[in-house]
């Protein structure tokens, strides 16, 4: 009775789930969630814009290679966190490839 319950249960989540994902549903509302999602992406990248040296490069708040640091495990737990970023040094390029983010984005 207990695994039967179970069962019905598990089923139910299955089809809930199958639902959820693949009901067709009109693309409005996906178009929608584009514009939203990258309308808040373009702006966390303007707002980052406004003060970029302090949170990007050699002169942030977190350097790069302090940065590095506690993600590799040296200075805590190790996580899978990378970025590309850390290995320029270069204000410059920083900079334009925040800038070339930020067209791209818009």
């Amino acid at each position: 009775m207990m695994v039967e319950s179970a069962k019905q249960y598990a089923m139910s989540w299955v089809d809930a789930w199958d639902r959820f994902w693949f009901t067709p549903r009109h693309i409005d509302t996906l178009a929608v969630l584009r514009i939203i999602t990258g309308a808040m992406l373009l702006y966390s990248h303007l707002v980052l814009a406004t003060d970029f040296s302090s949170f990007v490069g050699t002169e942030a708040w977190i350097d790069n290679e302090t940065s590095a640091r506690l993600h590799d495990g040296t200075l805590g737990e190790a996580t899978a966190a990378w970025s590309y970023l850390w290995l320029v040094d270069n204000p410059t390029f920083l900079w334009l490839n925040h800038q070339v983010t930020i067209l791209v984005t818009g």
